[in-house]
């Protein structure tokens, strides 16, 4: 591409205008969709593009799938925006076929472990001798 400055002003708008049309064209890529349920997804969650709706109940049901309640209709349900939470453990199976990993969520122990070391427990000396934890 060279950079050569234009001699009139109608070989300027020229250039403007084709500088504006390439940028419209890469600025109105199709959006993007959640690969579980067909919703709109902005993000990649857990290892794949998904939905908030998607993200937060495979955080829920993640480390347990065979808690999930089981398939009707012989793990043939189909997962879409309208019918995602009819099924459970089609919706898992699907997260799971499309790249989520449950080892990409953050464990509730790390997270309560990571509290605690900011907290300082004392005892108070009041007549119930109450154990107070004091977090900075």
């Amino acid at each position: 591409m060279s950079f050569e400055r234009p001699t009139s002003i109608a070989a300027l708008s020229e250039q403007v205008n084709r500088n504006k049309s390439s940028k419209t064209t890469k600025s109105s890529a199709k959006p993007n969709f959640c690969k579980v349920c067909g919703d709109k997804a902005t993000i990649i969650n857990y290892g794949a593009l998904s939905c908030q709706s998607c993200k937060t109940f495979f955080r829920r049901n993640g480390f347990r799938p065979e808690s999930a309640r089981p398939c009707l209709l012989n793990r043939s349900c189909e997962v879409t925006l309208k019918t995602r939470r009819n099924c459970t453990a089609c919706r898992l199976a699907k997260c799971l076929l499309v790249g989520m990993s449950s080892e990409l969520i953050r464990k509730e122990e790390g997270q309560s472990k990571k509290l605690l070391s900011t907290c300082n427990s004392t005892t108070t000396g009041d007549v119930v001798n109450q154990q107070v934890t004091v977090c900075t």
